[in-house]
């Protein structure tokens, strides 16, 4: 797909799963097109729709540090071992606030459906405070935060849905 825009590029590489280029700034708008036709026509619909697979609902008061250290066993992840990700229903959100220099990310304190409450952070997700929810469903990883001299467990969120 790439090489259908390499005129516009300076220069451009990668393999199956990454792909790199360089390209002048007076280019971008006309290699964001031509790209996004050249996808439209290479692949099919149902790549676009927003799926996303996990390995097990679970409610937040699993997760301990034993169940953690049994977890990183499964390490290292990456390309060919993702890490395992957990699906929460309906956790009751509690606060909610933007962070990060330009709020794009989230800090959340939630409630699961046993009544455990949790911190999460959701990266990259900071327009999911403007849903204007009280619950979502989300799919998560269970992380040691260290800060401040305290260690708790809280969720790092990969994908949220306001319900």
């Amino acid at each position: 797909m790439l090489s259908a825009c390499a005129d516009l590029l300076e220069k451009f590489g990668g393999h199956e799963q990454a792909g790199g280029l360089t390209l002048k700034a007076a280019n971008l708008p006309l290699f964001r097109e031509r790209l996004e036709k050249e996808i439209a026509s290479s692949v099919p619909a149902e790549c676009f729709l927003a799926t996303r697979e996990y390995d097990l609902a679970l409610p937040f008061r699993t997760w301990t540090p034993d169940a953690l250290a049994l977890l990183a066993q499964l390490e290292p992840t990456g390309c060919g071992n993702p890490a395992p990700l957990f699906r929460l229903e309906r956790a009751e959100i509690q606060t909610l606030r933007r962070v990060g220099r330009d709020g794009s990310h989230l800090k959340l304190s939630l409630v699961d459906e046993d009544g455990t409450l949790f911190d999460a952070v959701a990266f990259s997700q900071g327009s999911a405070a403007d849903a204007g929810c009280s619950r979502l469903d989300l799919l998560y990883r269970p992380v040691l935060n260290e800060f401040r001299g305290q260690t708790r467990i809280e969720a790092q969120v990969a994908a949220l849905n306001p319900v």
